[in-house]
This record gives structure tokens, C-alpha cells and sequence, in this order.
């Protein structure tokens, strides 16, 4: 995306992260897996409006899913820790670009703990008109460069965030 481009590379056509951090707002508190179902209206299949159209999450299966799924690419560090980050992402990301070769659709936010910058991005698949949720992890660069220079751009907030949201 032309936007995303414009936005968030530097002048080499590199992702310029320093950039992203300006949007970044501070990592929500890991979840329990009681606090993380009871923040959705439905324990079993709750909808969720985001930017583009109402996605479908089973609320459970996603909280079993970051715990199935472990580590944090090569860090040794939970990937549960990032559940407090994954309805924000969803109701209010930075931007969504769908791979248009396979259909799915990037929820991307920026979030900062007290060390770094946590990218943090959830997949959904398009089955019938409507979004159901696959999966939340924290993107490698390689990812973050992909969903900027060759997915289509379907929404972009645009505007820095002075403080959290949620």
C-alpha cells in the first residue's frame, strides 16, 4: 500500500520502526483465562465489529490457542502474554491488509511493554462474508514488511494514539 509505504518506510524501503513506536501504546496486562472470555458477550462464538466488517471469534478456542501455540518466535516466552493486546487489535489496529492470494486478512497494532516494541498482529479468514478468528502473534520484521509493501491496504486509523484506548 502506497499509505502504509508513505507512513512507515524510510527512505531505503525499509520498515521504519521508529515510526511505528510513535503510534504504539502500552501493552494491556496478560489475561486470565477467566478476565480473557468475560471480556467478549459470548463465551462460545462472540462477534466483534471491527474497522472493516464483524469478525467471529470463539473465545475459548483463542485463549487455548496462544497457549497451545507456546513461545514467541525465538524468545522463551509465552505467547499468552500478549492476550490482553488481542481485542484492541481487533477493535481498533492501526491498520488491516488482506493477502489477496490466500484471502486472509492482518489486524495490525503497535504495543510497547517496558523493554521493547511488541507488533502484534491477529489473522482472519473470510469464510461466507464473514470474518472468523484464526490466530494473534507477535510479527517478525519479515511480516511487518509484507503486510506494508505487498498486501492490499482495506483500512488504516491514521492518527497517533495519545494514550491507551481501551
Amino acid at each position: 500500500s502506497r499509505e502504509l509505504e508513505k507512513s512507515f518506510l524510510d527512505g531505503s524501503g525499509r520498515v521504519d520502526y521508529k515510526r511505528l513506536n510513535e503510534y504504539a501504546i502500552s501493552m494491556p496486562e496478560q489475561l486470565s483465562y477467566k478476565e480473557f472470555i468475560n471480556q467478549f458477550d459470548n463465551h462460545k462464538q462472540a462477534i466483534i465489529k471491527t474497522p472493516i466488517k464483524e469478525l467471529v471469534i470463539n473465545p475459548k478456542y483463542a485463549f487455548y490457542h496462544l497457549n497451545k501455540n507456546g513461545k514467541l518466535g525465538n524468545k522463551k516466552q509465552e505467547r499468552l502474554v500478549l492476550n490482553g493486546g488481542i481485542l484492541e487489535t481487533l477493535q481498533k489496529p492501526l491498520f488491516i491488509t488482506q493477502d489477496t492470494k490466500k484471502g486472509s486478512y492482518f489486524f495490525y497494532k503497535p504495543f510497547k511493554d517496558k523493554d521493547n516494541l511488541i507488533h502484534l498482529v491477529s489473522v482472519e479468514v473470510d469464510k461466507n462474508n464473514r470474518l472468523f478468528y484464526k490466530t494473534s502473534y507477535e510479527a517478525d520484521n519479515n511480516r511487518i514488511e509484507k503486510m506494508i509493501k505487498e498486501y492490499k491496504l482495506l483500512y488504516f486509523a491514521g492518527k497517533k494514539p495519545t494514550h491507551n484506548t481501551h
